[in-house]
């Protein structure tokens, strides 16, 4: 009986150190695919302000002004990714957790009696 109960709790134990690893390779895949997304937006902008330039359409203080706007929008739209990633795979974790606390409680119980002395 103890080792069937055991087991049971190594095989609850793993499958939530599973789901652990899962949420963690998404994470990093979601961080990945974000820092890329941003390195090519951030990209394209350069590549528009200095055709911009080129062609005389903006003075040497727009390009900056253009570029540092730019900029600032990446670092942004990057730092929302992150967080829509981070709450996805906390929800995802709280998810389990609650999940694991409505495992049933696998404890056995005695039949020997315990004085109470105050």
């Amino acid at each position: 009986m103890k080792d069937m109960i055991m087991n049971e709790i190594h095989r609850d134990h793993v499958r939530m150190e599973d789901n652990s690893n899962k949420m963690t390779d998404n994470y990093n895949k979601a961080s990945i695919i974000g820092q890329l997304i941003g390195l090519i937006f951030e990209g394209a902008s350069y590549v528009y302000v200095r055709l911009k330039a080129i062609l005389g359409m903006v003075s040497i203080g727009s390009v900056l002004r253009y570029v540092s706007a730019l900029r600032e929008l990446s670092h942004g739209l990057g730092g929302l990714l992150d967080v829509y990633v981070s709450v996805e795979i906390r929800s995802r974790y709280l998810n389990y957790f609650y999940e694991f606390m409505e495992l049933e409680n696998k404890k056995q119980e005695g039949t020997l009696k315990v004085n109470n002395y105050d």
